[in-house]
């Protein structure tokens, strides 16, 4: 039943990707194909033709929760409300809050006209939004305008962590694989040996050594959030530190899986092959590796999400090469989710 969701969802409807041939300095728009049958046969590129693939828009491959283009909308809002994320009073109406409060508003709209499509369509949908609003629907505690809240804080929740950090991790997977071709080449002749040509499907994905160790790598490096935060419930005592109750604790994940002490003096290259023996063999304390968090509150669709990003990259490596382009800059930027900055740009080539 996942591997069925994975498949719609990766193959269904995808949003437009803005392409600029190299050869040709006018604009056009690309429609990709609406089956992932399609989409494995043919991108619209001929064998040997190159494209760029400009900033973000790479991340509009990883959409779509209703499937329409809604996730992209609300994922670009939701960005666009981190990077307006300041220290200081909320409710002064500053500039920069007035457009703040503008967009929380938007997006509200956004996430309503998405449960207003989903109603009038019959609700014949088993995921997790007809799920939601069937749970609201049925709740006898709450007002209108309380599941209305319940539903918009949800979603909210639903886009950011299961859309807006895979996302973030392909595009963080491709621009490395883009910098070491030799990886590239590698993960790709694996991909093409065990497909043969064939859709991917769960089983082969399972035997995708070299692209598993990639994506290991690349959440390292670039894990999803910089930090877990933990709420102590009750006096702690960690050695001589006293923790009292209340307080949050803050775990800092990219310092954790960049230490020089516990992950070699090699600690912030990119080699993959330091996750030939698996995670537990990568690090001196392989706890220390957590890019879905860990314990109890751990990322409870990490499965789901490294599914998505295998099956992703699996299709992208099998029809394209690609380098970075010459506009690229690279620069972390940390908000919810740690994205880049001026986007991802790439040189795609048709094989």
């Amino acid at each position: 039943m996942i591997w069925n969701y994975i498949r719609k969802k990766v193959g269904a409807d995808y949003p437009r990707l803005v392409l600029i041939p190299i050869n040709d300095p006018s604009t056009g728009e690309v429609d990709f194909p609406n089956t992932l049958d399609q989409g494995q046969r043919s991108f619209f590129l001929r064998k040997g033709e190159k494209v760029r693939v400009q900033k973000k828009e790479i991340r509009s491959l990883n959409a779509t929760i209703d499937g329409s283009n809604a996730a992209c909308r609300i994922s670009a809002t939701l960005s666009r409300l981190q990077a307006d994320d300041e220290i200081g009073n909320g409710n002064i109406p500053t500039k920069q809050n007035r457009e703040t409060w503008a967009l929380e508003k938007g997006l509200r709209t956004l996430i309503l006209n998405v449960v207003e499509e989903r109603t009038k369509s019959g609700g014949d949908e088993n995921d997790l939004l007809q799920m939601l609003l069937e749970g609201a629907k049925n709740s006898t505690e709450l007002s209108q305008d309380g599941t209305e809240r319940f539903v918009v804080d949800n979603c909210k929740s639903m886009y950011l962590g299961g859309y807006e950090t895979t996302a973030v991790s392909a595009e963080w997977c491709l621009m490395l694989l883009a910098a070491n071709q030799e990886w590239q080449g590698r993960v790709r002749a694996e991909v093409l040996q065990i497909c043969a040509g064939r859709i991917p499907n769960y089983d082969m994905i399972r035997k995708m050594k070299q692209l598993t160790m990639v994506l290991n790598e690349s959440l390292r490096l670039y894990p999803p959030v910089a930090t877990i935060s933990r709420e102590a419930l009750k006096d702690m005592k960690f050695g001589d530190i006293e923790v009292p109750k209340g307080v949050h604790l803050m775990c800092p994940i990219v310092a954790l899986q960049t230490d020089p002490e516990f992950w070699g003096p090699d600690s912030y290259e990119f080699k993959p092959e330091r996750f030939a023996n698996g995670i537990a063999g990568a690090c001196k304390l392989p706890h220390l590796y957590m890019p879905f968090g860990a314990g109890p509150r751990g990322c409870l669709g990490q499965f789901l999400a490294l599914a998505e990003l295998k099956l992703l990259i699996a299709l992208i490596l099998s029809n394209f090469s690609f380098t970075l382009s010459p506009d690229y800059v690279h620069s972390p930027a940390f908000h919810m989710v740690i994205e880049p900055e001026h986007g991802v740009d790439l040189v795609l080539m048709k094989l």
